[in-house]
């Protein structure tokens, strides 16, 4: 049977379990919990927005006026706040009393005690936004002293832009989460936030929380120089684009687990009763058209595979309440496990259950070709264990795991138009010899966005790092491998810098770096040669070369071409 034949009939099956009726009294009482989860969240964002917006506002035409104001003693600024106060209220006492106690946001289930608990006292909402406030244009930074007197026309730009984008985003991303959950409340399905951390789980949501992020970061960079946040007294304690928006990722997490995970799954919370979801999905296998069903955890060995040649998922498997478990094990060799493009492997919402692997290939299996699709939430994305030779993977998404996103060791592994990001440790990481990395981007990574160990390795059109999302924690590339070829890659605002290369006779050609935190190109070692590559505004130096290394000229640091001789040298 066709691929699709065996989807057309899976997807009327679907159909046809949507079409059952939902029971009545289910559907009006999450229609009612709905109604009200909405008012509670668009009453938070709306208190939200406005007190950056004003109380923010007014700390940040500070810095323009010859004597600033006390603004807590503002009386436009207090108006604005008491109107965004009263919005609370009103909108609580819209909701039903039964469905404003099923809700039970931050334990409360009456209208003035979860008013009182956003708004006083600390820990609060009304606390965690007034820190955000004080760090951004109040407290002093070592070394970095606020202006005494008006900032210039360039500095006030640059301010009030800060201002206005953080109040947008913060409101926007617990819109994302609102809108996700009331989605939830009505029709059940995967939790839309781990419940320990906040973090993000659903695929539309991680896109919404995402755009929200680039809005921030795309109109500060477009306003402010490092001169100027310098001169603003370095909001945050951050000198640089990136260490700006590196600060105030915690103050945005903060929000969303303190406020969003109590807000909506507050432990005294009534739910909707909903269908678990099975940790099994239906694949098909190719090219005998069989149909079968996996489970999580489950080894794909020879048998399984008998005389077929690849196996595609026609669902999400979906290893949640598996147990701790891998995704799947793959044993056999010379095969392909194509995920179908839309469908996931997932581990569990907490990151805390998050063990084990998404898709393991085991000891001695070769030639594995894994591609398409999403695998997520597990201790470590995909990895080898056993260093088996020539396995691929493509056209995959690899995020939210606790370790590292893609870990592989055996030679000649090849990874090609991946997206990795959100992981804690590597995004991806290369350890045997002859590796190749095509057309992939690392994004928002704990660690290093590529770190490639093994020799003879080819990296050639890599993003490491973004300005429309967000930079790693390290490095944009680390490369610790002997004769590497590395050409047209790009980093931006990676947190540690650029290109860091500790490995002699690693050939260097049209790679660019840009607005990372630290240098742009540190050369530690001797024997690498250097052509047509270009970095701009990093934090540290542009370019940093240890001697012994070669200059094929082309080379450029914030639009100046650059020379260096045997001795190599430092330029910015």
């Amino acid at each position: 049977m066709k691929i699709r034949r065996v989807r057309r009939i899976l997807s009327f099956a679907a159909l046809l379990l949507c079409a059952v009726p939902a029971s009545p009294g289910l559907a009006s009482e999450a229609g009612d919990q709905a109604s009200c989860l909405k008012r509670i969240a668009e009453a938070v964002q709306n208190y939200t927005n406005t007190f950056v917006t004003a109380q923010g506002g007014c700390e940040a035409r500070n810095l323009a006026r010859e004597t600033p104001v006390a603004c807590e003693d503002d009386n436009d600024t207090k108006d604005q706040l008491k109107d965004a106060a009263d919005k609370l209220i009103s909108q609580f006492n819209k909701c039903l009393p039964t469905s404003f106690a099923q809700m039970c946001s931050l334990s409360k289930t009456a209208p003035l005690d979860l008013y009182a608990a956003l708004i006083t006292g600390p820990g609060s909402l009304r606390d965690t936004l007034n820190v955000l406030v004080a760090r951004l244009w109040r407290t002093s930074t070592t070394g970095c002293p606020r202006p005494t007197g008006p900032v210039s026309k360039e500095a006030e730009s640059c301010v009030r832009s800060i201002n206005s984008q953080v109040a947008r985003v913060s409101s926007q991303i617990q819109q994302c989460v609102s809108k996700c959950e009331f989605t939830l409340t009505k029709g059940g399905g995967e939790a839309c936030i781990a419940p320990d951390t906040g973090e993000p789980l659903k695929d539309k949501l991680v896109e919404c929380v995402d755009r929200a992020r680039a809005r921030l970061v795309d109109s500060v960079a477009k306003r402010c120089t490092p001169a100027a946040l310098v001169e603003a007294g370095c909001p945050l304690g951050a000198s640089t684009v990136p260490g700006l928006f590196g600060a105030f990722e915690p103050h945005l997490k903060k929000l969303t687990r303190d406020l969003d995970v109590k807000i909506y799954n507050s432990p005294c919370r009534y739910r909707i009763a909903i269908n678990p979801v099975p940790p099994v999905a239906p694949v098909a296998m190719e090219p005998s058209g069989e149909l079968k069903e996996i489970h999580c955890g489950q080894e794909l060995d020879a048998s399984f595979f008998g005389d077929d040649e690849e196996m595609v998922l026609l669902g999400d498997l979906n290893c949640q309440d598996a147990g701790k478990v891998n995704g799947l094990v793959v044993s056999a060799s010379n095969v392909t496990i194509n995920l179908g493009k839309d469908f996931r492997v997932s581990g569990p919402a907490k990151a805390a259950d998050r063990t084990g692997v998404g898709i393991l290939l085991k000891g001695g299996a070769h030639d594995v070709f894994v591609r398409r699709g999403v695998v997520q939430r597990f201790a470590t994305g995909i990895a080898d264990v056993g260093a088996g030779a020539g396995n691929t993977l493509k056209e995959l998404t690899v995020r939210g795991h606790v370790g590292d996103g893609v870990r592989l060791a055996g030679e000649g592994a090849r990874v090609d138009s991946l997206s990795v990001k959100q992981n804690g440790g590597y995004g991806v990481r290369m350890t045997g010899a002859l590796s190749r990395i095509i057309a992939c981007t690392t994004e928002a990574n704990g660690l290093d966005g590529f770190r490639v160990d093994g020799a003879d390795a080819v990296l050639d059109g890599n993003q490491s790092g973004a300005f429309k999302d967000n930079g790693n924690g390290g490095f944009g590339f680390v490369l610790n491998g002997l004769g590497a070829n590395v050409y047209q890659n790009s980093t931006e605002v990676n947190a540690g810098g650029g290109f860091l290369v500790n490995a002699a006779t690693v050939r260097f050609k049209a790679n660019s770096a840009t607005s990372n935190g630290g240098p742009g190109f540190r050369f530690v070692t001797a024997g690498s040669a250097l052509d047509s590559n270009r970095s701009e505004r990093n934090g540290g130096l542009e370019f940093d070369i240890a001697a012994g290394n070669l200059d094929e000229t082309g080379n450029r640091a914030n639009g100046s071409t650059i020379v260096f001789g045997p001795e190599g040298g430092t330029f910015e």
